[in-house]
């Protein structure tokens, strides 16, 4: 398998607001991700999993260190790397077509192909039937579904997840986290998903990466060798789910809002 994504000896520090000083955010990072992988990264907050996003999308630049996508150093937004944020962020004046194509609207794609992607979307987030709605219009889920569509329309190679499911309720959320996986799994994209959640950590990824307190370094990798990764309530129902979970908690039990 080919690396899509890799972090070598990778170190990003910030200046101390108000305190002079440095504060290392990540230190000494060494991991990659292959094309297809879902992985997972896992820690406390403040550990530095937003620095490695931002890092990954290219918004921010290493201290020391690389970070390569497709073998190439990234050294700004690539737009083989799409990012989904926590908030959906749909635009309220736009219905849910217009808001899947509007990454598109960027490109020099011809109006039919920038169709055929919305409608293709849709179809995956089984939201064809309301093409025409406004976003207060959607539920939490429909709406993360949504976000998901338009992320996935400009065809990335690499999808970074940040918490996306954190504001939903719990039903909710173990709704999407099967439609999430079973749309990543379809659109064969390469995916980072940033979480508190050690069940979602497991039921979702190939492979969960754990991480230290600041500054964050990778303590634990872990492959997760469960079959059904496109349906992650399949998965929890393992037997060998428990185990695993515990395997995670015993590296994080020093902080205490990582959750079941």
């Amino acid at each position: 398998m080919a690396t899509e994504l890799e972090f070598r000896a990778v170190t990003r520090k910030f200046a101390a607001h108000g305190k002079g000083g440095v504060v290392t955010a990540i230190e000494g990072l060494n991991f990659s991700v292959e094309k297809g992988e879902f992985v997972a990264v896992l820690g406390p907050s403040g550990c530095g999993k937003s620095t490695l996003l931002g890092l990954a999308a290219g918004l921010d630049q290493p201290t020391s260190g690389q970070v390569l996508v497709e073998g190439q150093k990234v050294r700004g937004p690539n737009p083989r790397v799409a990012f989904m944020l926590q908030k959906d962020l749909l635009l309220p004046w736009r219905n849910l077509a217009g808001n899947i194509a509007f990454g598109l609207e960027a490109g020099n794609l011809p109006a039919t192909e920038k169709q055929v992607r919305v409608q293709r979307e849709l179809q995956r987030a089984r939201l064809t039937d309301f093409a025409a709605a406004w976003p207060h219009q959607l539920s939490g889920g429909m709406r993360q579904r949504a976000a998901l569509a338009r992320t996935l329309a400009v065809d990335p190679g690499i999808i970074l997840l940040d918490e996306p499911f954190s504001a939903l309720d719990a039903q909710t959320k173990l709704t999407l986290r099967r439609s999430f996986a079973a749309t990543i799994a379809e659109a064969g994209v390469t995916a980072l998903l940033i979480t508190h959640d050690v069940s979602e950590a497991i039921a979702m990824a190939d492979r969960v990466l754990v991480m230290s307190p600041r500054p964050g370094r990778i303590i634990e990798t872990l492959e997760i060798d469960l079959p059904h990764r496109e349906d992650p309530l399949a998965r929890s129902r393992h037997p060998r789910f428990g185990s695993l979970f515990d395997h995670l908690f015993e590296h994080l039990q020093h902080d205490d809002e990582l959750v079941a």
